[in-house]
C-alpha cells in the first residue's frame, strides 16, 4: 500500500465538542504513527474546525507527526483566526520540527479584516513558517483581492480558487484578470472527469474514522482504525473532480510541479538551499574569480545559500577551491565527515565532526607495506574523522586489493571508497545525504528543499 497524502478532516465542534474533537484526533494519530511509516506516506494536511485551532491539540499533535522521519511536510489549512505565536509555542514546545510546517491560509473577508489577516502573515514571514494564501475566485471581489496581491511580499503566492459551480461561468474579462494575479487560475480542473485511478496515493480521513479517496467522492469500506496493509477498493460517485481538495491531489495535476510534491498546499516549490559538488568541476571553471561558472553561482546564491561538497579535507579544500569557497556559505568536506555552516548574519557558525572508531588502525598500520601505500590519519584536534591508505599518485588501487582490505573493516562502523590513489575510510554514517540533512537542520529548512547543481551548465 501506498499512500503518499493524507488528509484529515476534524469534527463539527459545534456537534462533537471540543474534548470529542480532540479524542477522535488523537486516536488518529496513534494509527497515523503506528502504520504510516509501512505505506510511504510523507505529507499530512489537517482540515480542523476552526474553533478548535486556538486549543493546543492539533498543533502538539503536528508537531509529533513532524517529528517522524518519514514525514517531509505536515501542516493546516485555516483562517488564521488564531494567535499564531501561542500556537508556534505549541508546537515547539512538543519538538516539532518547523521546516516541515505548513499553512494553507485562507482569506475570507466576512471573517477578519484585511488588516488583521495581513499581520498575521507577517507573523508567519517572521517566524519563518512557510505557508500560500488563498481567496475565493468571486469576481465582484476582485478590488479586494487586487488589494490583497499588493499587500502581500511578492515571494507569497496568492492563490484564487474557482468557483465549484457548474453553471457559474466567468466572461473572458474576468478570467484574464483573475490570471494576471494568479498565473494558474483556471477552470478547467473545476470541469475535470472523475478518475479513480488519479487518487491512489492519497487519502481523506474523517474525524469518526471513515475513509474518502478525496474530500467529495464516496465513503469507502471499512474504517481508519482498521486500515493496516491494504487499501480498500477504491470508489467514487462523482463525475467531476469539484474543487481542489479533490483535483489538487491527482497524480495528473499538471501545475502540481510547480508546488513540489506536495501539491495541496499550495506552496511553489523553492529551493532553499544549493549543494555543489566541487570534486566535478573542471579546474578551468575555477582559475579566476570572474569566470563565467562562477558568475552563474553567484546569481544563484543571491536566492538561496550555497554549499561546498568535496571528499578533501577542509584544509585542503579552502586551497584547491580558493575562488569557490569563499562564496559558499559552509560545505560538507573529507566524504561528509567534516560539516561546516559559516556565521552570517545573526546565524552563528556551526561544525560537526563525526568521529572514527580508532580500533582499526593498527590493522592498517601493518598493511603499509604490503599494499605499497602510507596511512595518512586526518583529525582535529584528538577527533580522528577519517583514514586514507595513499599510494603513489601513478599507482591505482586493484579491485582485489579493495576486497582483501575490505574483509579487515567491519561495515557496520565504516564507510569505504576509493578515489583514485586513495583508499578513503569514514564513520559509516558520514555521506553527502547525512551532510545535507545537518546543514538543512541547521537552517531549519528541509532536505527536500535542497537542491544538486551537480548538472549546472
Amino acid at each position: 500500500m501506498d499512500i503518499k497524502t493524507i488528509l484529515y478532516h476534524g469534527s463539527d465542534v459545534s456537534e462533537t465538542g471540543l474534548e470529542e474533537d480532540q479524542a477522535r484526533f488523537e486516536r488518529f494519530l496513534e494509527h497515523f504513527i503506528n502504520q504510516t511509516p509501512e505505506w510511504g506516506t510523507e505529507a499530512l494536511l489537517v482540515l480542523p474546525n476552526e474553533k478548535a485551532l486556538p486549543k493546543p491539540y492539533y498543533w502538539t499533535g503536528m508537531a509529533r507527526i513532524s517529528c517522524m522521519d518519514h514525514i517531509a511536510a505536515v501542516g493546516i489549512h485555516t483562517y488564521l483566526n488564531f494567535s499564531i505565536t501561542k500556537s508556534l509555542k505549541a508546537f515547539d514546545a512538543a519538538g516539532g520540527y518547523r521546516e516541515k510546517l505548513r499553512i494553507c491560509a485562507v482569506y475570507h473577508p466576512e471573517l477578519m479584516a484585511m488588516s488583521k489577516f495581513l499581520s498575521c502573515c507577517q507573523r508567519l514571514i517572521k517566524e519563518n513558517i512557510s505557508f500560500s494564501v488563498g481567496v475565493i475566485g468571486l469576481p465582484e471581489k476582485l478590488d479586494m483581492i487586487k488589494e490583497l496581491r499588493r499587500s502581500l511580499p511578492s515571494d507569497i503566492y496568492l492563490w484564487i480558487e474557482p468557483v465549484s459551480d457548474m453553471n457559474y461561468l466567468y466572461s473572458h474579462e474576468e478570467e484574464m484578470e483573475f490570471r494576471f494575479i494568479d498565473p494558474l487560475f483556471s477552470q478547467e480542473w473545476t470541469y475535470t472527469p472523475a478518475d479513480k485511478s488519479q487518487c491512489l496515493n492519497q487519502l481523506f480521513v474523517e474525524s469518526d474514522g471513515k475513509l474518502r479517496l478525496c474530500a467529495s467522492s464516496e465513503y469507502l469500506e471499512g474504517s481508519w482504525s482498521q486500515l493496516t496493509d491494504k487499501l480498500p477498493a477504491p470508489t467514487c460517485n462523482q463525475s467531476i473532480c469539484s474543487g481542489y481538495l479533490s483535483y489538487g491531489g491527482r497524480n495528473d495535476y499538471r501545475p502540481g510541479d510547480i508546488f513540489g510534491q506536495y501539491a495541496m498546499f499550495r506552496i511553489p516549490y523553492k529551493p532553499k538551499a544549493y549543494f555543489l559538488t566541487a570534486d566535478k568541476i573542471p579546474f578551468h571553471n575555477l582559475e579566476t574569480e570572474d569566470s563565467e561558472f562562477l558568475s552563474a553561482l553567484k546569481d544563484r546564491r543571491e536566492t538561496a545559500p550555497l554549499f561546498l561538497v568535496t571528499t578533501l579535507p577542509y584544509r585542503e579544500a579552502s586551497r584547491h577551491f580558493h575562488t569557490l569557497l569563499p562564496i559558499c556559505g559552509g560545505g560538507i568536506f573529507a566524504g561528509g565527515a567534516h560539516i561546516v555552516l559559516n556565521k552570517k548574519g545573526r546565524q552563528p557558525r556551526r561544525e560537526e565532526i563525526l568521529a572514527l572508531d580508532p580500533s582499526i588502525q593498527p590493522v592498517l598500520m601493518e598493511k603499509q607495506s604490503e599494499y605499497g601505500c602510507r596511512l595518512r590519519i586526518f583529525q582535529q584536534e584528538d577527533t580522528i574523522y577519517r583514514f586514507t591508505m595513499e599510494k603513489p599518485f601513478s599507482r591505482m588501487w586493484r579491485e582485489s586489493e579493495y576486497d582483501a582490505l575490505m574483509e579487515l573493516i567491519p561495515s557496520k562502523n565504516y564507510r569505504c571508497f576509493i578515489e583514485n590513489n586513495s583508499f578513503h575510510i569514514l564513520p559509516a554514517h558520514a555521506n553527502e545525504k547525512n551532510g545535507i540533512k545537518t546543514i538543512s537542520h541547521w537552517l531549519s529548512i528541509c532536505p527536500e528543499d535542497c537542491v544538486s547543481l551537480d548538472n549546472l551548465s
